[in-house]
């Protein structure tokens, strides 16, 4: 992974971690340091349902699984905390409706060094 250099004021992350889902923890600490403090990270994905189990009319839930590369991301409890873990202050969750179903959009703050030493 490349890197991506720093003094951003907005990180913007939309339907693209699906193929970084075994490295999450590095992407997202990748956008962290290419933010300055108070920079805004928004991510804009798909969560599975509890459970990962299929649903919805099969074309729509392949084209999703296309779009997806193969499956959206797990567990939203377990990205919501390495938002947190990472430095980020979650300020909005909001549901996003698309053509495949419930997006969720994460606008979340970078914490300054300060505010991590609390």
């Amino acid at each position: 992974m490349e890197e991506w250099g720093g003094g951003y004021d907005i990180v913007l992350i939309s339907h693209l971690l699906y193929k970084y889902r075994k490295e999450l923890a590095t992407f997202i600490g990748k956008a962290f340091a290419a933010l300055k403090p108070g920079g805004l990270l928004a991510c804009n994905h798909w969560f599975c349902a509890p459970g990962c189990g299929a649903g919805g009319d099969g074309l729509r839930e392949l084209d999703r699984s296309i779009h997806s590369f193969g499956h959206p991301l797990c567990h939203i409890e377990e990205f919501n905390n390495l938002l947190a873990t990472t430095g980020f202050s979650l300020q909005l969750l909001l549901d996003i409706p698309d053509a495949y179903g419930m997006a969720k959009l994460h606008l979340a703050v970078k914490k300054d060094c300060h505010q991590l030493r609390l």
